[in-house]
């Protein structure tokens, strides 16, 4: 399985339908609880449909920080009927705007820097993880190193695929360069040849998925800004 336009296409086919729907109900919670998204239309969108189509039992956020891509994570869950979300930050702005969304009965959330979490993970039972948090070059080579390693690893002995988005890995404003957490993730990426996907404004999937979309009837708009600098890539078995 190879995170491609195809598989995109595929996704945005199944799941159009729930899309239009959240868009009306994520633009109530935005109005309603002020979750200063910094988090664009399709990344949400490919995050909610990787959540439904990968149906994971345990999954990992780093710092959600107010909470919006969290109430994506947890919709997803709710509508497959299992799953546990964990998030970790070093604030707790997300956990009052998450409790008061509805959909915080899945979700545990840890007050605490997640560094400090990496050698006593059950990499066994982390299904999929998210990725948000700080931007350095320094605290993306060491989740690379200590966190998607790992779990890199016990992925492909217990022969699964494990789904990973992480956000701000390209520029909110040029294609030139990745950004300095960008240039860490790629060049693990790389060195284990596993292929990625964007929907960056700057790259040639942003204007395909715009058609796409339109095509198959998402429209409206949530959060209007179109950086899209996320990237998603699947750890383990291919």
């Amino acid at each position: 399985m190879t995170p491609d336009l195809a598989f995109v296409e595929y996704l945005y086919t199944k799941y159009r339908y729930e899309i239009q729907g959240m868009h009306a109900i994520q633009k109530q919670r935005i109005s309603q609880l002020d979750f200063k998204p910094h988090f664009d239309d399709m990344e949400s969108e490919l995050l909610y449909m990787l959540v439904r189509e990968f149906a994971p039992s345990f999954s990992i956020e780093f710092s959600p920080y107010f909470g919006y891509s969290t109430t994506w994570i947890l919709a997803a869950l709710r509508k497959n009927n299992n799953g546990l979300l964990k998030s970790f930050d070093i604030v707790d702005f997300s956990y009052p705007k998450v409790k008061a969304s509805g959909l915080a009965d899945r979700w545990e959330f840890v007050l605490g820097d997640v560094t400090q979490n990496y050698p006593i993970f059950e990499y066994a039972d982390i299904d999929f993880v998210f990725i948000d948090s700080d931007h350095t070059r320094e605290f993306a080579n060491r989740y690379c190193r200590e966190f998607l390693a790992p779990l890199h690893e016990q992925a492909i002995k217990s022969c699964k695929i494990i789904p990973v988005m992480t956000h701000d890995i390209y520029s909110w404003e040029t294609k030139e360069v990745p950004t300095e957490e960008g240039e860490e993730v790629l060049n693990f990426l790389k060195e284990r040849d596993i292929p990625y996907f964007t929907a960056s404004c700057f790259y040639e999937n942003f204007p395909k998925l715009k058609e796409i979309r339109g095509k198959l009837g998402i429209t409206s708009s949530v959060h209007a800004v179109e950086g899209n600098p996320s990237i998603m890539y699947f750890l383990g078995v291919r």
